[in-house]
């Protein structure tokens, strides 16, 4: 009988110091540390959930995710591409030294852009349908927070991509350098240099 009565209250006083230790690990921080996890398992994940709301618990683990883990820049990247593509904005492609596109919201989102010809300058603005506009806006934000920077884009062979801040100055170099930058973060668009050329 003593025996037993032991083992009782050495069971219940294991289970009295266990207690704060589960306390630490809530169910929410248990279901974040699981998306993490899986974040890190398959980035391609954080495509999925890139556009949750803020205070849900994949907008907490794609948070911790990229703020701990390496960045999946060139899975954004292909996303981002991707988005840019359904609006059929193809004009990038050729012949054009240099473009901008940022995306705003008057009610609907829009891209805008401007670019540079050799012999002039251009611009515009377009509505992206549905939901595109928003997603296409977090990918170029996520990219842009990163400065992440791409010369071998699927399609564009000419183009290097780079992406920037909001308020960000151009580059140097940039035929856009002594203009203000768009309003939000952007996306530059430029001419590969010639192999030896500057």
């Amino acid at each position: 009988m003593i025996r037993r009565g032991r083992r009782t209250a050495l069971i219940a006083a294991l289970g009295a110091l266990c207690l704060p230790v589960l306390a630490l690990f809530s169910w929410r921080d248990f279901a974040v540390r699981y998306q993490v996890h899986r974040l890190r398992r398959d980035p391609e994940r954080l495509l999925l959930i890139l556009d949750r709301p803020e205070e849900s618990i994949e907008a907490e683990a794609l948070r911790k995710f990229l703020a701990t883990e390496r960045f999946p820049g060139k899975t954004v990247f292909r996303a981002y591409l991707s988005e840019l593509e359904k609006p059929k904005v193809t004009m990038f492609r050729v012949g054009k030294e240099e473009a901008i596109l940022s995306i705003d919201s008057r009610g609907t989102r829009h891209l805008s852009w401007a670019y540079v010809e050799e012999s002039a300058k251009g611009g515009g603005s377009m509505s992206i349908p549905g939901a595109r506009g928003t997603r296409l806006k977090l990918l170029q934000d996520l990219l842009a927070s990163r400065h992440f920077t791409s010369s071998d884009a699927p399609g564009y062979p000419e183009a290097v991509f780079s992406f920037h801040e909001k308020g960000e100055k151009y580059p140097e170099g940039s035929v856009f350098r002594n203009e203000d930058p768009p309003p939000l973060a952007y996306c530059l668009v430029r001419r590969k240099a010639p192999p030896g050329g500057h």
